[in-house]
């Protein structure tokens, strides 16, 4: 088991001593029953004593029991502010981080503009314009952190929205509401932890200030800042007046920004971050008449560019009851040609030409939202990083029931029974210990079952296999292979990516060989492995020794035409 990342030290006594700090900002003036704060004329400007240990006020009333009272109007408006900073900003930054193109233009250009203000003017122009007292305070600073919360929200919306378990559920066919709540936002709750601590410790200083100058907190109320505003002419006289209000805010603004930096040693290493991309819309040229009418897959013309083309007007089709093994070097563009079939290209790359049918109907001519529904229930898709796949916030149970809700069952007790059956499915011992388990807890062999599950759940038409048994030992890949020649017999076109050649030898019924983004020989798995025709696949048989111990390469010299 992998050990959780935890709170340094120094970071866990901040937390507990601004634990500490607000139990007493809001305890301790009602068990004290307001005898402190009461004016008394007798002891004016008392210095510090056994009586009164941060002394007494110019109205005689005990400054630590004013500070505690004070401290409630502080902390509640920093906390105010943060609460609606952090609000509007999530609204802002998961809208723009999720969807990108015109809405995240249109977004970062109204918080940009936010951002232009220095935050003390942002904050007297709104001041100015909703007028003084304690609530419209709180509504000026909350819109103006919100920019900075935006900006972090959409960082991290943008590097999640392209993880492999992300991925995952949008093939599953998972709403956008959905994969935005559930499967990315708690995963930047560290970051966004981080930010609020830091946002705490800058929205006391800003109230601080702005009571100070006399334009935040009114006369009639009691603040830090407010304290140290009264504390001005009195600071020859009583210099105690200042400097514990001046302390306080010191410290609890150091608390702060240790707990923020403690916080964000625990943030995870950032994804890559890649442009929108441009979606263009396919021609509507049929496919080759020839495709066998069983065709659950056909692929015709399908060009994926960037700043240039990764994937060159490749064809393929898989039938049904048949797995077609696509090969090839790392980069050679079988992944993104999976990821194009389950319209879930990464950021920056398009379609450029191509068109895709599955099940004979092209996902193109849905709406968003049906085509999401369709391509959930027809695909069903097995990565390589098991680990990365799986959400890590949520036990492997709940995300194996989210592919089986996709069948329409709603009765809690019926999904969870067809989860510990899909589990024991593929040979998990303890179905329910496994469900209860997160992904880290979990060996890779059992992780990848547990996707196999998850593949397998909605039955789909379609299985696209990523390189499913890159990373097992050999009896948990042996399994996986099996359990893929179960599903072909079952009538499931399967589509498996490996750049393994014995490997695909041993399971697919057809090989397409893909180099440089383009499929540069296909055809039966014998045939291309006996007599390939081009040089590039004899390069790949001959660097397998197994193939040359075999004498399958005894043809090599005399084969047929090179591309």
């Amino acid at each position: 088991m992998k050990r959780r990342r935890r709170l340094s030290r120094e970071g866990c006594l901040a937390l507990v001593l601004l634990i500490l700090l607000l139990l007493a900002v809001i305890f301790v003036p009602v068990l004290d029953g307001g005898r402190g704060s009461a004016m008394n004329s007798g002891r004016r400007l008392l210095p510090p004593s056994a009586a009164h240990l941060f002394g007494t006020d110019n109205y005689g009333r005990d400054i630590l029991i004013c500070l505690l009272e004070g401290g409630r109007a502080t902390l509640g408006i920093a906390a105010g502010t943060v609460l609606l900073g952090c609000l509007a900003g999530l609204v802002i930054g998961a809208f723009s981080g999720f969807f990108g193109g015109r809405v995240d233009w249109l977004l970062m250009r109204f918080n940009d503009a936010l951002l232009s203000f220095p935050s003390i003017l942002l904050a007297l122009l709104f001041i100015t314009v909703l007028g003084g007292g304690k609530w419209q305070l709180l509504l000026a600073m909350g819109l103006m952190f919100t920019p900075s919360f935006a900006r972090v929200v959409r960082t991290g919306f943008m590097q999640q929205r392209q993880s492999p378990h992300v991925i995952r559920v949008q093939v599953m066919g998972a709403s956008p509401w959905r994969v935005m709540t559930v499967h990315i936002l708690p995963t930047i709750l560290v970051r966004l932890s981080s930010a609020i601590a830091i946002g705490f410790a800058n929205a006391i200083l800003t109230e601080s200030s702005l009571s100070f100058l006399g334009l935040g907190i009114p006369p009639s109320e009691r603040s830090w800042g407010r304290m140290l505003h009264d504390a001005q002419s009195f600071i020859f006289e009583a210099p105690w007046f200042a400097v514990f209000p001046g302390l306080i805010i010191v410290l609890t603004v150091l608390l702060a920004f240790v707990l923020g930096s403690a916080l964000t040693l625990l943030r995870t290493a950032p994804a890559p971050l890649n442009d929108q991309p441009v979606k263009e819309t396919p021609p509507a040229d049929s496919l080759a008449a020839e495709l066998p009418a069983d065709a659950l897959l056909a692929v015709s013309g399908l060009t994926l560019a960037a700043t240039e083309d990764l994937v060159h007007g490749i064809s393929l089709h898989v039938s049904a009851g048949e797995i077609l093994g696509l090969v090839g070097e790392s980069g050679s563009g079988k992944t993104m040609t999976a990821l194009a079939i389950a319209d879930l290209l990464p950021r920056g790359i398009r379609r450029r030409s191509g068109r895709i049918l599955i099940a004979g109907q092209d996902p193109d001519e849905l709406s968003a939202s049906e085509r999401r529904r369709f391509l959930a229930r027809r695909i069903g898709f097995c990565y390589q990083d098991a680990l990365a796949a799986l959400n890590p916030l949520l036990p492997v149970g709940r995300q194996i029931a989210e592919s089986v809700r996709l069948t329409g069952e709603t009765d809690r007790d019926r999904i969870r029974a067809r989860v510990l059956e899909l589990l024991a499915k593929v040979r998990l011992a303890q179905p329910e210990t496994v469900a209860r388990a997160l992904p880290h807890e979990l060996s890779g062999g059992m992780r990848q079952r547990v996707l196999l599950a998850m593949a397998l759940a909605v039955e789909p038409n379609l299985i696209l296999a990523d390189e499913p048994t890159a990373a097992l030992d050999g009896e948990t890949a042996d399994f996986v292979l099996d359990e893929l020649r179960r599903q072909r017999g079952q009538g499931r076109a399967i589509l498996f990516i490996s750049h393994d050649i014995d490997l695909v030898r041993r399971l697919a019924d057809r090989v397409a060989v893909m180099r440089h983004g383009q499929i540069v020989e296909c055809g039966p798995t014998e045939e291309v492995f006996l007599r390939p025709r081009t040089d590039y696949t004899r390069m790949l048989l001959a660097s397998k020794p197994s193939f040359a111990r075999r004498g399958l390469l005894l043809g090599i010299q005399t084969g047929g035409e090179t591309s």
